[in-house]
């Protein structure tokens, strides 16, 4: 489990995106496990995937086995250029449980309104 609270401590006083980034998901966060991990994810999770842009991270989901393990897969961005690229790899490899969403990271709420897991790769040091 992913302390999100501990690792924003000294930057609650400060101009920061952490705080931004620590009440956006502190209530998404349930489990973190790297993809490369031996260790078996959860069967049928929902991940979102947040500053997702072309969605490359299902790539490495995909080439890990893990994909199939996920009942949703969510890849938000605000970028619709970005998307469309995505939109175009999902289809070309037929992951049906993956979905692109047009929205603000920090006020995205999934459908479900719940995810097992939150990965924001390059977007928290854009």
């Amino acid at each position: 489990m992913i302390n999100l609270s501990a690792c924003c401590m000294a930057d609650r006083n400060s101009s920061s995106p952490c705080p931004i980034l620590r009440r956006a998901l502190s209530g998404l966060v349930r489990y973190f496990l790297p993809f490369e991990s031996k260790t078996v994810l959860l069967t049928c999770a929902i991940t979102t995937d947040l500053g997702a842009g072309t969605g490359s991270n299902v790539e490495y989901m995909e080439k890990a086995g893990q994909l199939g393990k996920f009942s949703k897969v969510h890849l938000v961005d605000l970028s619709t250029s970005l998307l469309k690229r995505a939109d175009k790899y999902i289809e070309e490899n037929n992951w049906h449980n993956v979905t692109t969403v047009e929205a603000d990271a920090t006020t995205f709420v999934p459908p479900e309104k719940k995810v097992d897991l939150v990965t924001f790769s390059y977007s928290l040091t854009m």
